[in-house]
């Protein structure tokens, strides 16, 4: 199996585009992508431990999306499990971005 073939490639970024413009699930891994990094940083910023911060920010990602998509879901809609999984991805991109920009700062 060839993972470099392009046509494959395309495919499978085809299919991640159109489930990310579904139900605007690319504004869910925007949104939660700053909710967690504002948490990131604002803990941080008090001297806790990388860990603690991490751990608070997985809370109140989920608290944030889950109050989102229960607003959904009073407004007649329905509470998407998709839509939660964008926040996750938004959740990780952050702290990616964090644990990349501390192993940045640490080489120094």
């Amino acid at each position: 199996m060839n993972f470099l073939n392009n046509n494959l490639n395309k495919k499978e970024m085809k299919k991640i585009k159109e489930w990310l413009m579904e139900s605007n699930r690319y504004k869910h891994a925007l949104g939660m992508y700053f909710v967690a990094g504002i948490s990131l940083l604002s803990l941080y910023a008090f001297d806790l431990s990388v860990m603690v911060c991490i751990i608070n920010a997985t809370i109140t990602c989920f608290l944030v999306g889950a109050a989102i998509e229960d607003t959904n879901r009073r407004a007649g809609g329905k509470f998407d499990w998709n839509d939660m999984l964008a926040n996750g991805i938004g959740l990780v991109g952050a702290v990616v971005t964090l644990i990349v920009t501390l192993a940045l700062t640490s080489i120094n």
